[in-house]
């Protein structure tokens, strides 16, 4: 392997874009909001070889270095520089690093509440994606945005026998976005790498149906909530899965109550604290 720089010898990136402000070379800017939360090396040294109360510190170290990135960066109060497109792009791979890192903590500590903290970053991730399929910029960074975008498809379906039907309406709807920004993308050209996500992303819907359908359940509906569904072509609607949801005229669903309580007002939680969240960062 090539010598490279240690990540203990970078200097603040940020301040060195900045030196001299009357050029506004964005591009250095770009480079600084890359750097700033490379987190990939760091998050790779929390395993399991560590003591628990380590890796709960490395773990709390790096939720936080996301969230500071996020706000400094990308936040109303906070002009960063960045153009529009710039921001919107950035801001995507910066809520991937954050979802990577809720899903590590879940991984290394497995209980409802870091499960549903991984899929509202994976579902903050994912509508952000959406943002950058929108801008026209999806097909630039097609490699890369397949591997993530996989990895959080692959996340949600091994997960989602283990979650309420609140969640898993959630999750179906943002696989199915993923789904139609993708195939939007491709442009009909089946050979883009938009399109093999897309057919990746509808293999995994058409087999959480099968699946959740063979489990024939049988819950009866207490209190609901509704949650509004994007609408979708090209693939199977997110009300056309069994997955204990009743549809409604007006594009919403009610879910089934979770058969745990503290789950559910726990997901209801979270819901507002997603909402609130990306009410702040748009």
């Amino acid at each position: 392997m090539p010598n490279y720089l240690p990540d203990s010898q970078l200097q603040d990136c940020e301040t060195w874009a900045r030196e001299d402000s009357a050029y506004h070379i964005e591009a250095d800017l770009q480079l600084a909001c890359s750097l700033s939360h490379h987190i990939v090396p760091q998050l790779a040294k929390v395993t399991s070889a560590l003591p628990v109360s380590q890796q709960i510190y490395e773990l709390d170290r790096l939720d936080s270095v996301m969230e500071k990135h996020l706000q400094h960066w990308f936040s109303v109060e906070s002009p960063s520089g960045l153009s529009q497109v710039a921001r919107v792009v950035l801001k995507g791979w910066a809520l991937e690093g954050a979802f990577r890192v809720k899903q590590v903590r879940f991984e290394r500590f497995p209980s409802d509440e870091t499960r549903a903290d991984a899929i509202f970053a994976a579902i903050s991730f994912i509508e952000q994606m959406k943002l950058v399929a929108t801008s026209g910029y999806l097909r630039f960074i097609s490699d890369d945005a397949a591997i993530v975008l996989s990895r959080a498809g692959l996340f949600f379906s091994k997960i989602f026998n283990d979650v309420p039907s609140t969640l898993k309406a959630l999750i179906v709807q943002s696989m199915t976005m993923v789904h139609s920004f993708c195939t939007e993308s491709s442009r009909g050209d089946p050979e883009l790498t938009a399109a093999f996500v897309a057919r990746f992303f509808g293999g995994l819907l058409s087999t959480l149906k099968a699946e959740s359908r063979a489990q024939s359940p049988a819950a009866v509906i207490a209190e609901a909530t509704s949650i509004p569904i994007a609408s979708s072509e090209g693939h199977t609607q997110a009300e056309d899965f069994n997955f204990d949801l009743v549809s409604l005229p007006n594009s919403c669903l009610i879910v089934r109550q979770s058969k745990v309580p503290d789950m559910a007002r726990m997901v209801s939680s979270k819901v507002m604290q997603s909402q609130a969240w990306t009410t702040l960062n748009h």
